[in-house]
């Protein structure tokens, strides 16, 4: 019966790994992974067969057959998951513009101090405490402004759809760039 191959056997090999997972693979990154593996193999297992070179050999083909494979799996499966990458047309941006030139008409056209409150707080993403230390109010002030104000912003943004407030809130959500409308 013959004795375990020992590390120190496999590494005098190493040369040997090496062309073999050159051989199977080329001029490429995973050849060391394979030799790697290998002599892994060798510790993990303790193999003891009759020739070393032909065991080696043996575990190098599969190694090289198991990469190759997986390539070929990931390069088939990848594209299946990767989404397209959806470019908007002509026509869909200056829709996203108008609804954005709507948006800021309206909010324009309200009383600053909710238009102000507004800003700070969607614009700015100010929390309502640092809102109402630059508004020089108490907190609640500063969230009530932010609640009158979209109130009137939506009643503006209704009256400009003819009260079609999905109309708007769907067009709003693309200009946000969410996929689907937050409830208005």
């Amino acid at each position: 019966m013959p004795s375990p191959i020992t590390l120190d056997e496999a590494l005098a090999h190493e040369g040997f790994v090496r062309a073999l997972a050159r051989g199977a693979l080329g001029r490429d990154d995973a050849v060391e992974d394979v030799v790697q593996e290998t002599l892994l193999a060798v510790v993990r297992q303790r193999p003891a067969p009759r020739s070393v070179r032909g065991w080696l050999a043996a575990v190098v083909r599969r190694r090289a057959a198991d990469i190759t494979r997986a390539r070929s799996r990931r390069a088939r499966l990848e594209p299946r998951g990767a989404r397209p990458e959806a470019t908007a047309s002509a026509a869909d941006i200056v829709a996203r513009e108008e609804v954005r030139r709507r948006l800021v008409a309206a909010l324009l056209s309200l009383d600053p101090v909710h238009r102000d409150a507004l800003l700070l707080r969607y614009d700015e993403d100010l929390p309502p405490r640092e809102m109402a230390a630059r508004l020089g109010v108490p907190v609640e002030t500063a969230r009530s402004r932010v609640k009158r104000g979209l109130h009137e912003l939506r009643a503006r943004l209704d009256a400009d759809a003819r009260g079609d407030r999905k109309a708007w809130a769907v067009a709003l959500a693309g200009v946000a760039g969410l996929a689907t409308p937050v409830a208005a």
